[in-house]
């Protein structure tokens, strides 16, 4: 995320003053998952959020990626680890730390934390145990929304899901940069998730 920080602030200097200019935009059909891989869309709009928080991921956003995993490991262990985010940064060395403001996770509990240079703030939104979890993201420019599903296989085995959009204008603006650096972040976010369970 130093090269989102980078020309966000070389971006912010000049694009903002230009205020109700449109961006000209195109439009991609939003592709289906694929495991371990990205997909993204790209709005015709410029991704400004209808309000304050939208608890959704948004098909029409600047960027929305999607990739999966299946995982030697039961769900609930799956569970385990995502929901300890102090540990993050022990699997996944895109995040510098993590805090979240209660002594466990719940819908509306706030969760601070730092990925790839970027400061981000988040609300947990859907906790359901062995299944999904999910929060909104905000950072300078942009808001998002983030989830996770977990669901079980045969033969011990679990498939693990991250879906991410963001919006706003710079991610619009951006979106390329920033459509790169997710492509590698989360997608070393679930293989991190995977070695920690499976170990080597």
């Amino acid at each position: 995320m130093e090269a989102v920080h980078a020309a966000l602030r070389t971006a912010g200097g000049g694009l903002l003053r230009r205020g109700t200019r449109r961006l000209p935009g195109r439009t991609r059909k939003p592709p289906g998952v694929r495991r371990l891989g990205v997909t993204v869309a790209v709005s015709p709009r410029d991704g400004t959020p209808p309000g304050p928080e939208l608890l959704e991921l948004r098909a029409d956003a600047p960027v929305l990626v999607r990739f999966e995993a299946e995982v030697a490991a039961s769900p609930e262990a799956i569970w385990d680890l995502l929901v300890a985010v102090e540990r993050w940064p022990l699997w996944h060395r895109g995040v510098d730390f993590a805090v979240l403001k209660a002594e466990e996770a719940r819908p509306g509990v706030r969760l601070q934390w730092r990925a790839d240079g970027m400061r981000i703030s988040s609300i947990l939104h859907e906790v359901e145990p062995g299944a999904r979890l999910s929060w909104t993201l905000r950072t300078l420019g942009a808001r998002g929304y983030q989830r996770w599903t977990i669901e079980p296989m045969t033969g011990g085995r679990t498939r693990v899901r991250t879906e991410e959009s963001w919006w706003g204008f710079f991610p619009f603006v951006l979106r390329r940069t920033l459509r790169k650096t997710l492509r590698a972040s989360r997608a070393a976010w679930l293989r991190g998730l995977k070695d920690r369970l499976e170990g080597p």
